[in-house]
């Protein structure tokens, strides 16, 4: 059988309902996985009987909007933008729940984020007021990756490294565990690895958006779903 890979997505502005966009089911669909989208959790205890009932063997973390700054201890900047209460105390659940286990795991942009900010992380809440760069950040703008030594990356480096970008926020201090994979030429980091989690991977752009036509971004969903393969067989 195929992997179930569970998504935690995004709510809507009033937080009534959860949604995903498809281009993250399709790119979990043609890369062997059956993607199933994940309610809120309240607790970690709630978190565990989703995952549990529903059969992961997997999870991605999302994009979505920004992520409370009270979560890492900060005050709101004004350019911080649109954050869902509701969201972090659900994905904190999530993100804790999965650290005891053995379950491998993707976060994109916000995913990132999120796994950053609930395992010990803080962020930049707005990058081009905080941390200003001759790089574009956001808006659709592409730039190169500049892979870490001995990375997943890295093994791409004779490939175009050029990746879309969505965010205008990023990881500002790492959480303990989490190891930097590839930046952008201004230093920003676009993707992690986890000490304890060699089957868990995280990066800042968004792979689902050009997967049909990018390598890259189909080989990043291909090894979730290898990944996933092992935990279920397990």
């Amino acid at each position: 059988m195929k992997p179930v890979i569970g998504i935690l997505g995004s709510v809507d502005e009033k937080e009534s309902y959860h949604f995903a966009n498809r281009t993250y089911w399709n790119a979990i669909l043609a890369a062997g996985g059956i993607p199933v989208l994940l309610p809120y959790a309240e607790d970690e205890t709630q978190a565990k009987e989703v995952m549990d009932a529903v059969g992961c063997a997997g999870l991605l973390f999302a994009g979505g909007d920004d992520i409370r700054p009270e979560e890492y201890g900060e005050t709101p900047v004004p350019e911080c933008g649109h954050t869902s209460g509701l969201r972090d105390r659900s994905e904190r659940s999530y993100v804790r729940s999965w650290d005891r286990t053995s379950l491998p795991c993707l976060g994109i942009c916000r995913g990132i984020q999120t796994l950053n900010v609930f395992l010990g992380g803080s962020l930049w809440q707005d990058l081009p007021s905080q941390c200003p760069s001759g790089l574009k950040h956001g808006g659709g703008a592409f730039h190169r990756l500049v892979p870490e030594k001995d990375s997943f990356f890295s093994k791409w480096s004779g490939e175009d490294l050029s990746v879309n970008s969505y965010h205008h926020q990023a990881i500002k201090e790492l959480a303990p565990g989490l190891i930097p994979d590839a930046r952008t030429e201004d230093g920003v980091i676009e993707a992690v690895r986890f000490r304890d989690h060699p089957n868990a991977f995280a990066v800042q752009f968004h792979p689902e958006k050009n997967a049909p036509e990018s390598a890259l971004s189909r080989a990043l969903f291909a090894r979730l779903a290898d990944e996933a393969k092992k935990a279920y067989r397990s």
